[in-house]
């Protein structure tokens, strides 16, 4: 093989490869076999979200927050407290949105020193406009209504994107504590996104 068809292979290879290290697990704590629509409408809602603003035909993840694929990985909070930390401690997410019980954060926070963990934030109002447009849209989208568990899978995706766009990735664990720390006290849903 002459040295210019070599390059051209090795150019298309590179250009083919999915880009190693721009992703990321998030791990969510929610009821998935108790009460499992909480923890299924709490997943729709961050699917939805993670497929507003960079998502494309053929994404291999479960969509894309801050420009970075993200893969949602459920834990069942409806288990024991050991069951739950050894789930996070196998998975070693960076992300742990901590969504039923939110108090459920202080039992994990010292088992988990890699990860930045977050609760839910403050919502807009039922009658905020952008509110009612976006559940519109997630209607037309998923076939379900925007119910308060999605609105809090919604929200959580919106505040991640927030966190990681503009680190272009999951670090420092720090920016992104401060940053899911400053968007707990509500952020515009009216906002481009």
């Amino acid at each position: 093989m002459s040295a210019r068809r070599f390059a051209v292979a090795a150019l298309a290879i590179c250009i083919s490869a999915p880009a190693v290290g721009h992703e990321f697990d998030a791990a969510i704590v929610a009821p998935f076999s108790n009460e499992a629509e909480i923890g299924q409408g709490i997943l729709r809602g961050l699917k939805f979200a993670s497929a507003e603003r960079d998502s494309h035909a053929d994404m291999t993840s479960d969509g894309h927050l801050g420009g970075v694929d993200v893969h949602f990985k459920p834990v069942d909070s409806a288990k024991t407290l050991d069951t739950i930390k050894a789930a996070l401690a196998e998975l070693n997410a960076p992300i742990v949105f901590v969504a039923v019980p939110a108090d459920l954060r202080v039992s994990l926070e010292d088992d988990l020193p890699g990860s930045v963990i977050f609760i839910p934030g403050l919502q807009p109002d039922q009658s905020n406009p952008a509110l009612q447009d976006i559940a519109r849209r997630f209607l037309a989208a998923t076939g379900n209504e925007m119910n308060g568990f999605a609105r809090i899978g919604y929200n959580a995706g919106r505040r991640i994107d927030l966190a990681v766009r503009p680190l272009d990735g999951v670090k420092p664990a720090e920016a992104l504590d401060d940053a899911f720390e400053e968007s707990a006290g509500g952020i515009d849903w009216g906002a481009d996104f």
